[in-house]
């Protein structure tokens, strides 16, 4: 368990999060197609931010909100 979810729990947000992005794509919904890429930026850095200064904990939480704003992308389908 990572970031205070299951693994699961957070490969079950992934694959959604990317189905969710599919859909976008095959609907020519462009602008959602954005959001979904940035949020896939954001998640990338949220592993790298702090050069290793910040503490684990708060590393964890920073990576659990985008993780939560991926969450949101496929469930409410709207733009973060």
């Amino acid at each position: 368990m990572a970031y205070g979810i299951s693994d699961e729990e957070e490969l079950k947000i992934y694959r959604s999060f990317m189905e969710r992005i599919a859909v976008n794509h095959d609907t020519m919904n462009e602008g959602k197609v954005i959001d979904g890429v940035d949020l896939i930026v954001a998640w990338s850095r949220s592993h790298r931010c702090g050069n290793g200064e910040y503490s684990e904990e708060y590393q964890n939480d920073i990576v659990l909100s985008v993780i939560e704003r991926m969450e949101m992308y496929y469930k409410h389908d709207k733009p973060l």
